[in-house]
């Protein structure tokens, strides 16, 4: 048992997973034999559309809250996790506005859905496989966020009275299926390198995030080391706090795998923290301290965190439209409005850029934005 401090719950490491049973899930294991390959342009062209990618950690916890002085008092506007620069955001307020296109995603999911049982997923090559069940997976988080915004913490959101990655939310193959089964019981199950976690979105902040691409059978291997590499180097993966004494925080991430990925909880974490951290902060995981394990910080990954920006004259909204970090971008367009979730969250990024320069960590992308009025 490792037991999380402060605000934080009991995990225990032993029970995480419970052991499938075979007659339910043994129509997913890999029998490839087919060259069948599918299609993603269009859940391309979403991720396109509606994330912003903030780039690497600088390991910063930004415990101030954001948003503006408005002569009076101070208004938050957005996120005040302390990893809202982290990872990647998504434009789920501006998407919830067009319903059209909320109602294309949701068919999509359906379509995913159909299409696992009209072509037996499991007779397709191992790398299209796990494809599929990355974005079959996170198309579905992505849908069910959009059917249940705005709501600011996912623990939140209930389908049946039950969990939302918990809940049977698919059926695939006359097979009903929860998120939490495609994680446990098909993925970790039937493919032994724990570089899939960072495949999953979860929804939450504190979890892998959505990359800017779609996984395919071609590029899934460099989007996992991409996650891998993110996900462990950020506070949400791995954070040092001081005190009356050192605490080594991992997330709950890790915990979840625990059964099958990290049997020997504590060296078998350190070796794969080895394998993907930089040797910096390797350094500070690498101790005989053991780790401590927190919960997800289940806030939504939205760039407004579920919620509405003040109503101020003038403030309009903007959808993010392309994916990473670019101060050219930034200074030389218009600024947006910075009483808004969007213009608070580009204040802070410009700052973080900075840092990132600092830390030669900065990678030179494009980011255009684009209003909508």
């Amino acid at each position: 048992m490792v037991f999380a401090k402060d605000e934080f719950s009991p995990i225990d490491l032993g029970n995480d997973i419970a052991a499938p049973r075979a007659s339910e899930f043994d129509g997913f294991i890999p029998q490839p034999n087919k060259a069948t390959r599918i299609d993603y342009t269009f859940w391309d062209g979403v991720l396109y559309d509606t994330l912003i990618d903030l780039g690497p950690s600088d390991r910063v916890r930004r415990v101030r809250t954001a948003g503006f002085f408005n002569g009076k008092r101070h208004v938050e506007v957005g996120h005040t996790s302390p990893y809202r620069l982290e990872g990647s955001l998504v434009g789920f307020a501006e998407v919830f506005q067009m319903r059209d296109f909320r109602n294309d995603i949701h068919t999509y999911r359906k379509e995913l859905e159909q299409l696992a049982s009209d072509i037996d997923i499991a007779s397709l090559s191992r790398d299209e496989q796990l494809a599929f069940w990355f974005n079959l997976h996170n198309v579905a988080v992505y849908d069910i966020i959009l059917q249940t915004y705005a709501k600011h913490n996912l623990d939140w959101v209930k389908i049946d009275g039950q969990r939302f990655d918990e809940a049977k939310v698919l059926n695939i193959k006359g097979v009903d299926l929860s998120l939490q089964d495609i994680r446990q019981n098909i993925v970790y199950r039937n493919w032994d390198d724990p570089v899939v976690m960072y495949g999953f979105f979860h929804g939450y902040i504190g979890g892998p995030s959505l990359r800017l691409k779609a996984y395919t059978a071609s590029n899934h291997k460099t989007l996992l080391k991409e996650g891998a590499e993110e996900f462990t180097n950020s506070l949400r993966g791995f954070e040092v706090r001081e005190g009356r004494k050192k605490r080594l925080d991992v997330s709950q991430l890790y915990s979840d795998a625990a059964a099958v990925y990290f049997p020997n909880f504590q060296n078998d974490l350190r070796t794969h923290f080895e394998k993907y951290m930089r040797p910096e902060i390797f350094q500070m995981a690498n101790t005989n301290e053991d780790y401590n394990v927190i919960k997800f910080d289940t806030d939504v990954s939205d760039v407004k965190a579920g919620k509405a920006d003040p109503q101020i004259a003038g403030s309009g909204s903007q959808l993010i439209i392309s994916r990473t970090l670019d101060g050219r971008d930034f200074f030389n367009r218009k600024e947006p409005d910075a009483r808004t979730a969007y213009g608070v969250l580009i204040k802070e990024a410009a700052k973080k850029r900075e840092r990132l320069i600092d830390l030669g960590l900065w990678d030179k992308s494009e980011v255009t934005i684009e209003d909508i009025r």
